[in-house]
């Protein structure tokens, strides 16, 4: 897999021609936000447009290996010739696809993979182990020294005094599991460089792979990786980026790799953030040997359920991405819309069975035919559902109940408080007085983190007694909440 930085350094500056217009050539300029393709071609025109103006475009590069442009827009067409005979377009790509020969002519995908910064603290194995020689005995390192001779060496020549031993554990497969049609499993990378007699340099990365029983568009699998991917970023409670992704097309061309560049997401490797539930191994609850069975399980249980939480999720990854950049207000309405996007937060004794929904229907239908109202059954049914709508404090209320292992009542009471005083004053377009200002941070931070807990918790996180003490939501939340508490006494 090619990563996005080696992508750049590899095509920075690319020549291409259009695949079906070999008349029309330009340039490829890969530089994250600022990549943009140049061509030049007779035609004023030469790509079909959707009614969003997004556009495919199949390029061939120098080597004769395809590029795909998918999900493009064009801008600043010009012609620079008297008779306009030729036009110069700019193209923004948001998805490039090199070496798209691998996914055959409809640019299938059974196979996404990527790599993402910082992965392995998800994963702290001991992929390298080292042990100290004291007392090792001549006849152990005789032996040492017979598997290390290389052959060319002659006895007495190798300066052959070992003091540490270490081992390089060989990479594969570390976690498998289906999801219905979909098999996700993550791998170990590895890269090891020498050349320098004193240095060696081994590196073992995790990749995430979706496997997919049929093939699917390039949309499909994207989004997919983006969904397994939110995942540890509620883990974590940091933004992750994607290093670089990789693709294979149907069983034909399964040994050709195609490469993703992903221009809005391209990035340097990031600094981890200092603050206090920062990214880092110690912090990252099930992430030794011994509990990838755990971690498993609840990866598995909580993808089940992305259909229903899907809303929810993207509001939670919005908001954590953000979070350590700026604090606005508006984040308290999308947390709130996202948690009333869930129908699962319901009391139990609210919901009507559906055999008794048929039986108050047709009670009710039968006294409005004896008044003389007809067709009325469809109204009837949609008057009972809304009885079984919850207001945003009651979806809330049951939110603190479903955590209160974690956060117990007082403590969420608080968040509850300010939630929805916050709410009113956003929902109405206004802007908190002065004195409410300082709560808007500390309030954001809270509220994700709860629903994060929920989220987590409610697929099998935080099952032992001190499972919990290294899910960062938890910390995070418990501290904003303190703040909140000492902001209060300031007043």
């Amino acid at each position: 897999m090619k990563t996005f930085l080696e992508l750049e350094g590899n095509h920075s500056r690319l020549p291409v021609r259009v695949d079906e217009n070999p008349t029309s050539t330009g340039h490829i300029y890969l530089d994250k936000l600022n990549t943009l393709i140049t061509l030049t071609s007779p035609d004023q025109k030469f790509f079909d447009v959707d009614e969003n103006g997004w556009f495919d475009l199949s390029l061939i590069g120098s080597n004769g290996s395809r590029i795909l442009l998918h999900n493009a827009l064009t801008m600043n067409q010009r012609s620079f010739t008297h008779d306009l005979s030729y036009a110069e377009h700019h193209i923004f790509p948001k998805t490039m696809v090199f070496d798209a020969n691998g996914l055959g002519k409809n640019f299938l995908i059974k196979e996404i993979s990527a790599r993402i910064y910082y992965a392995e603290f998800f994963f702290w194995y001991r992929h390298v182990e080292s042990r100290f020689l004291y007392k090792f005995g001549n006849k152990n390192t005789e032996t040492l020294r017979n598997l290390m001779r290389d052959g060319n060496a002659r006895d007495g020549e190798r300066f052959f005094r070992p003091e540490f031993i270490y081992v390089v554990h060989k990479s594969g497969s570390n976690i498998k599991f289906r999801v219905g049609d979909t098999t996700y499993s993550i791998a170990s990378g590895m890269q090891n460089s020498g050349g320098n007699p004193g240095i060696i340099n081994v590196n073992h990365y995790p990749i995430l792979s979706v496997l997919f029983d049929k093939s699917v568009n390039i949309d499909t699998a994207l989004q997919r990786m983006w969904e397994w991917k939110r995942f540890f970023s509620q883990i974590s409670l940091s933004d992750l980026y994607f290093e670089g992704m990789s693709a294979r097309g149907p069983r034909l061309e399964w040994r050709k790799q195609a490469s993703f560049y992903l221009p809005n997401i391209a990035v340097e490797k990031p600094a981890i953030s200092t603050r206090r539930f920062g990214l880092h191994p110690g912090n990252i609850p099930l992430n030794q040997w011994s509990d990838r069975e755990s971690l498993t399980d609840i990866m598995k249980s909580w993808i089940l359920k992305e259909y229903t939480r899907k809303e929810f999720r993207v509001a939670i990854d919005f908001v954590i991405s953000r979070m350590e950049k700026r604090t606005d207000i508006a984040d308290i309405v999308r947390l709130c819309s996202a948690i009333e996007s869930l129908d699962e937060l319901k009391p139990a004794s609210s919901a009507i069975d559906p055999e008794d929904l048929k039986y108050v229907i047709a009670g009710a239908v039968s006294a409005a035919k004896e008044r003389g109202l007809l067709q009325i059954e469809d109204r009837v049914r949609g008057i009972l559902k809304l009885l079984e709508h919850q207001s945003l404090p009651s979806k809330l209320k049951q939110l603190g109940k479903a955590v209160r292992r974690f956060i117990n009542r007082s403590e969420f009471d608080i968040v509850l408080k300010h939630t929805l005083k916050l709410r009113t004053i956003s929902a109405h377009g206004g802007l908190p007085p002065a004195s409410t200002l300082p709560t808007v941070g500390p309030t954001v931070e809270a509220l994700v983190c709860v629903m994060v807990i929920y989220d987590l918790t409610t697929n099998g996180m935080c099952k032992g007694e001190d499972a919990h003490t290294k899910l960062n939501a938890i910390g995070q939340a418990k501290w904003s909440i303190s703040y909140l508490r000492k902001l209060a006494s300031l007043d």
